[in-house]
């Protein structure tokens, strides 16, 4: 079938990664709503900042949502056929990045503040603040030029500027995972016991999933900007936010599992200490003090005479002997 009039050639790479990128930002929206339901049902009494940051994620998320629903409607519904919709898109289009820079923020300060849990050093929470709020800020920057650009084919005088979002995204995303896993096995090797371990291992296990999720995101987005001629950098610009969003809700609701694991490692440790080990240690040390003293029995044998009249036929004297257990 031959194009429209005016169409260009390469409708497919153009239109193409912007139709998946709705696609998957309504999968992945789906699976964020999910897991914040399994989260207010498993977590009720959570603190009050981290439901916030939840509840605004969230939000972020429908917003984006939205946006790129009406975009997606202006490009492919109430658009189609008109090749100037291919160079002007909707405001909506152009809000989005400023929207996934914002989400991709507020994640990356909450992961930098368990980064304090472990360690009172705070010059490397410090950087990666500074580093989120800076690729957060080329994401704004990213937005205003969308806004004020003639048309799309002007798209790479953004090309430094979100150069510098996604590789500082994608670079404080590594050093956060990078940093989270040195402490938590600093940390593991101040305990001898097998459930901590566990527990920390499972903790470095989903910092390194999360963290290499988000990192290769954002890395193979700014690689297919500046590398490929085409839209196909916009397919993971509606995907970014909507991984970063769904790893914060994963590593909340994570935190059930993890208890879940560490309770039945924990039973499964005193079953094992119970013959002996540890917990023969510990009946030792309970019983100590305690005296068993094993008294022996007396026994008394009594011999008795006993005189019978002469009628009977039985012997004068009978012999009794009575065993008597004191």
């Amino acid at each position: 079938m031959a194009p429209l009039p005016g169409v260009p050639s390469n409708i497919v790479g153009i239109e193409g990664p912007l139709l998946l990128g709705y696609l998957f930002a309504y999968l992945l929206q789906g699976v964020l709503m999910l897991q914040v339901f399994l989260y207010m049902m498993h977590y009720p009494k959570d603190r009050i900042s981290t439901k916030a940051i939840v509840w605004s994620v969230l939000l972020l998320e429908t917003i984006a949502t939205a946006f790129a629903t009406n975009s997606a409607w202006d490009e492919l519904v109430s658009g189609w056929g008109d090749p100037d919709t291919l160079l002007h898109p909707a405001w909506s289009f152009s809000i989005a990045p400023a929207v996934c820079g914002l989400t991709a923020s507020i994640v990356q300060l909450f992961f930098t503040t368990r980064m304090t849990v472990f360690s009172k050093n705070r010059i490397l929470p410090i950087v990666t603040v500074l580093i989120s709020l800076t690729a957060f800020a080329m994401s704004v920057i990213c937005t205003v030029k969308l806004f004020t650009m003639p048309d799309l084919t002007h798209l790479r005088s953004a090309r430094v500027v979100a150069s510098i979002w996604l590789a500082g995204s994608a670079f404080c995303d590594v050093t956060i995972a990078v940093s989270l896993v040195y402490l938590i096995k600093k940390a593991k090797k101040r305990t001898t016991f097998k459930s901590t371990n566990s527990l920390l291992y499972r903790l470095m296990r989903l910092v390194i999933e999360s963290g290499t999720t988000t990192a290769l995101t954002s890395i193979l987005h700014v690689s297919l900007f500046l590398g490929v001629n085409n839209n196909g950098h916009f397919l993971l610009m509606y995907m970014t936010a909507k991984l970063y969003s769904n790893t914060l809700l994963a590593n909340l609701n994570a935190r059930r599992r993890i208890r879940m694991d560490e309770s039945s490692m924990w039973h499964e440790e005193e079953e094992e200490n119970s013959s002996g080990g540890v917990a023969g240690t510990r009946h030792g040390l309970a019983t100590m003090g305690r005296t068993t003293v094993s008294v022996p029995a007396v026994y008394i044998t009594t011999t008795q005479q006993v005189n019978f009249d002469n009628e009977t036929n039985q012997s004068d004297v009978q012999k009794i002997d009575e065993s008597k257990e004191l």
